[in-house]
């Protein structure tokens, strides 16, 4: 495939009650505590190669209620961007 350029990946844990979450390790790049925020970027990539990067949070323990916590990140590669939501639904019993 072709090469593509290096790319860079932000993650900011705030918002969307992601204030909800502890933030654990990341599996790539690396994490600001003051920021919240998971920051990534590669070496240049062949097109249809697959860059997986991923990260551990725990959700607080002193919820009293059901919630929806959703999570976006946000990818650049030079004029080029994307973003990709996960929503985790957390239910109280």
């Amino acid at each position: 495939g072709e090469e593509v350029q290096q790319f860079s990946l932000a993650d900011v844990l705030t918002g969307e009650n992601l204030e909800q979450l502890d933030f654990m390790d990341t599996s790539c790049g690396s994490y600001s505590a003051s920021t919240k925020t998971i920051t990534a970027s590669t070496n240049p990539v062949a097109g249809g190669d697959e860059v997986i990067c991923g990260f551990r949070a725990r959700v607080k323990s002193n919820l009293t209620q059901s919630l929806i916590i959703t999570n976006t990140a946000n990818i650049t590669s030079g004029t080029l961007s994307a973003s990709c939501n996960a929503p985790l639904n957390v239910v109280i019993p």
